[in-house]
């Protein structure tokens, strides 16, 4: 009996601190009444102590996006797309434009990531790989339409060969940055170009128009669909 008893405090215990998982064998719980019923007392914290150390770790600890630091340019023409500097662009051996600096991103990405509009047409006329998945998977064409750059996203979705429906490693799309961060001109630009899958899906299963805030893009992209 006495056994009995200390069981069913301990399960009023786990109950009350919502550890009581219902398909469990161990106890037949009915709810305690009568004038005489108190809380337990804290006598019978230690077990339950001992309890909640046991208890399994979360499910899926890592199901959440890593951060990482900005990237920096490592690489002179790297600094040159990231500046601007058309001389330097110029000068360089062709093959040398498509060359990635450390982080992934080639000469476009880092001109496109700035806004440098001109340095980005001077590297598509030279004839530099445009779909070119740089620092975790982004493109030229994700870095300038994340960052607002209309003026570059026009020169890359007319660049030959150009594909804006490639995904970065967290499954996000050029569209998907330009409607979340609320870059209208972008939106429009991108959807002009009659050349972006509207119905691709995020990592959360949302559709660029399912990803704004901003109801007027939001509009725009719904009426842009057949």
């Amino acid at each position: 009996v006495a056994s009995k008893a200390c069981r069913t405090r301990q399960f009023h215990v786990l109950v009350q601190c919502g550890l009581f998982i219902a398909s469990s064998p161990t106890f037949a719980y009915s709810r305690p009444s009568g004038p005489g019923v108190r809380p337990p007392s804290a006598r019978s914290l230690p077990p339950l102590r001992a309890s909640m150390s046991s208890l399994p770790p979360p499910i899926n600890p890592d199901n959440t996006l890593n951060k990482f630091p900005t990237p920096v340019p490592s690489a002179p023409l790297a600094v040159a797309a990231s500046t601007g500097d058309l001389e330097a662009l110029r000068a360089a051996a062709p093959g040398a434009l498509n060359e990635a600096d450390e982080t992934g991103n080639t000469p476009i990405v880092w001109a496109s990531d700035a806004g440098h509009a001109k340095a980005a047409e001077l590297l598509v006329k030279a004839g530099v790989d445009v779909n070119h998945r740089g620092f975790l998977g982004n493109t030229a064409l994700a870095r300038a339409a994340r960052g607002g750059h209309v003026e570059c996203v026009a020169a890359l979705v007319a660049a030959p060969g150009i594909d804006p429906n490639i995904c970065n490693d967290k499954k996000q799309y050029p569209l998907h940055f330009a409607a979340f961060k609320k870059k209208a001109d972008c939106v429009r630009a991108l959807l002009d170009s009659g050349k972006c899958d509207l119905t691709v899906q995020d990592r959360k299963g949302r559709t660029p128009d399912q990803d704004t805030s901003d109801e007027a893009i939001r509009d725009m992209i719904l009426q842009a669909r057949p």
